[in-house]
């Protein structure tokens, strides 16, 4: 998944994160707010809520009663987030298989560790699962410091660093090992569907080129929207693509697909030779963009 920004509750030592008794006495967003901040992360990243602010979510965390003397109750949370901002779904489970397998197919996890293996801290804590890469699990871990990931040998082995602060790829049986309990969330997409067959184009208007054509009656995620055209997005098989800085181009026709699964909705096909931008990818799956006429549309 495409991280436009990590939030870091490291960064707010200052800013109180009690309950409204004042418990736990002197806490702040950085010593007791990973639960707050995870699911901020996903809601601001993955949920495309973009305006909520920490203080937002601190506020609401508070007033509806999710963080308590000993941390943050997800489930209280995400229900206040969906109350107040919507977006989304969400479900419990101890599953690890089911974590991975719904991260894979580009949902995102709240993952809780106990610190009984090392890998993301030594006590109870959480972080954010986001996305699925070679066996590995990216994560959003909003405590970072600096040398945090050499620290111990488990981290030395288990994780892959990258240029942003607090994201990491750890890998799958560690995280699986380290975690007992997940919140996996789902994003409602706003939808549209085709009234007839359309031709799928590579930018809004109809002098922009064709890349293949969209069957009647499939319903897309919305990603925007003009007066006259939608932007949809649209999953391919990586193996009929050759990929190269952040572009995809088709080496066959291959259909487009409403998710990464070779079982999920074929919504058209596309034409070999076409160069797409990559929004997101899986280890086979690539998710991009096409636009199609509004007036086609319902």
């Amino acid at each position: 998944m495409k991280i436009n920004k990590c939030f870091l509750q490291t960064d707010y030592p200052n800013m109180a994160y009690r309950t409204p008794s004042g418990l736990p006495k002197g806490a702040t967003v950085s010593s007791g707010g990973c639960g707050m901040v995870s699911v901020l992360n996903i809601m601001y990243n993955y949920v495309e809520k973009t305006s909520i602010t920490i203080t937002q979510m601190r506020d609401l965390a508070v007033n509806s009663g999710a963080r308590y003397n000993g941390g943050t109750d997800i489930k209280t949370l995400l229900n206040a987030c969906k109350s107040k901002w919507g977006g989304f779904t969400f479900e419990y489970t101890t599953s690890d298989s089911a974590m991975k397998a719904h991260v894979a197919k580009g949902g995102c996890a709240v993952m809780h560790t106990s610190g009984s293996t090392p890998l993301f801290s030594r006590s109870g804590h959480f972080v954010a699962a986001c996305g699925v890469n070679g066996g590995k699990i990216q994560v959003m871990d909003s405590f970072y410091y600096p040398g945090k990931w050499t620290e111990n040998s488990t981290r030395k082995s288990h994780i892959t660093t990258t240029s942003t602060k607090g994201v990491v790829y750890a890998d799958y049986t560690t995280v699986a090992a380290a975690c007992d309990y997940y919140y996996l969330v789902t994003k409602i997409a706003p939808k549209v569907t085709t009234t007839d067959n359309v031709t799928a184009r590579i930018a809004a208007g109809k002098s922009n080129d064709a890349v293949g054509c969209i069957d009647k009656g499939v319903a897309l995620e919305q990603l925007s929207e003009t007066e006259n055209w939608v932007q949809t997005a649209v999953w391919i098989a990586k193996k009929y693509c050759s990929i190269k800085n952040g572009k995809a181009t088709a080496k066959d026709s291959v259909n487009f697909r409403a998710s990464n699964g070779s079982d999920s909705v074929k919504l058209g096909v596309c034409t070999k030779g076409v160069i797409f931008s990559i929004l997101e990818e899986t280890d086979n799956w690539i998710k991009t963009s096409v636009w199609i006429a509004k007036k086609f549309t319902k």
